[in-house]
Order: structure tokens, then sequence, then C-alpha cells
């Protein structure tokens, strides 16, 4: 399952309950381009606005968490 996410610029903590890839260069996949968070492995990134990319890597979609840091 892949969904979108709206971001503004900022740095970000994400974290799923299921494995997921994640992209803001395009479509998340396993291939280059996509950062790979583990289940419930908190991430940090710094993102652009715009539309974050995230498809989970089974078929439970599970539950996303984007939370920007102050």
């Amino acid at each position: 399952m892949t969904w979108p996410v709206e971001v503004s610029a900022g740095a970000y903590q994400i974290t799923a309950t299921v494995g997921v890839f994640v992209s803001q260069s395009g479509e998340a996949s396993p291939n280059p381009g996509s950062a790979y968070i583990a289940a419930g492995v908190p991430f940090h990134l710094l993102l652009e606005a715009g539309t974050l990319s995230v498809i989970a890597t089974g078929d439970d979609p599970g539950d996303l968490f984007v939370v920007p840091l102050r």
C-alpha cells in the first residue's frame, strides 16, 4: 500500500508500526532514493515542503507517525 503525506519544510521524526520505505524524490520503493524505516524504530529526516511518498513492506499498512521536531 502506498500513500502520500504532505509535509512542510523542517526536521521530522517518523515512526511506523510496520516496515516502510519513504521518499520525497519520487515513488517510495526498495530501490535507491528511498529510506527504509524498520517497525518501531524512530527515524529522523530533514524534509523539504511537499509530498512524502510512503509504502508499507507488507500487506498490512500499519500506522505511520510523522512528527515535526522543534
